[in-house]
């Protein structure tokens, strides 16, 4: 009789760990649209969030590739939301990792539609970041990449703060 339970016990132990192995399910990667620009802002715990930019300006010329992306935001009204931009202008003849500065610059900036407020950060010799790029096709026109930065407040003020780009993905953007 102890072992039929012994032997039941095992079972109903086995299906219970069974069956908690069946519930877990693996997450599908997220999958971005080509000809885009995906940001995490400021990625702290509780205040990240993320953007995907439309690339308005890219120019790859000699030796300086330039990014330049936007996300119109809006409401309800004509003076709800504005433009958040992104952009950045890197000395790179080949794919590889560049230090964003004051000589590879990377900038964020928002712009109010009917505001007379805008906010500028851009980096520098002290606020920088880095940008990896992974495909720079010069014949097909195609840059892929990643890249984040730390850039500080130059518009209004200078030295209003700093603003925190992460986990920034540049996916197959064309020019």
């Amino acid at each position: 009789m102890n072992k039929r339970i012994y032997y039941l016990f095992i079972l109903f132990f086995v299906e219970m760990l069974l069956a908690s192995c069946e519930d877990k399910q693996a997450k599908p990667p997220i999958v971005y649209p080509n000809n885009t620009v995906i940001v995490v802002v400021n990625g702290g715990v509780t205040d990240a969030y993320t953007h995907v930019y439309t690339p308005q300006h890219v120019k790859f010329s000699g030796d300086t590739l330039s990014i330049y992306a936007a996300l119109i935001t809006g409401g309800g009204n004509a003076c709800d939301g504005g433009t958040i931009a992104l952009g950045m202008e890197v000395y790179a003849r080949r794919a590889g990792i560049y230090t964003l500065n004051n000589y590879n610059q990377a900038f964020t900036a928002e712009f109010g539609f009917c505001s007379p407020n805008s906010f500028a950060y851009y980096t520098d010799s002290i606020h920088t970041g880095s940008i990896n790029i992974t495909l720079l096709d010069t014949i097909r026109h195609i840059v892929s990449g990643t890249f984040n930065f730390t850039a500080e407040m130059q518009q209004p003020m200078r030295n209003g703060g700093t603003e925190t780009i992460s986990k920034g993905i540049i996916n197959n953007v064309t020019w």
